[in-house]
């Protein structure tokens, strides 16, 4: 059974660009308020989601 494809319609890129806000506004509260058990642990959460944020920093770039 073969993958589904990707469609890149021309609402793609804008919900690429939404999504990437997302994270920007999620890594503003998790650096600002969300409480964590040591420091090691808050650098680990904002690492994975900086990873996250960068692959669709990539994608959308691909696009344009």
């Amino acid at each position: 059974m073969q993958k589904p494809v990707k469609v890149h319609d021309k609402y793609y890129l804008k919900s690429l660009h939404e999504e990437i806000d997302l994270y920007d506004r999620k890594l503003a509260h998790m650096t600002k308020y969300e409480l964590f058990a040591s420091e090691a642990e808050r650098e680990t959460a904002i690492g994975k989601m900086t990873t996250k944020r960068a692959t669709l920093v990539q994608t959308a770039k691909k696009l344009v």
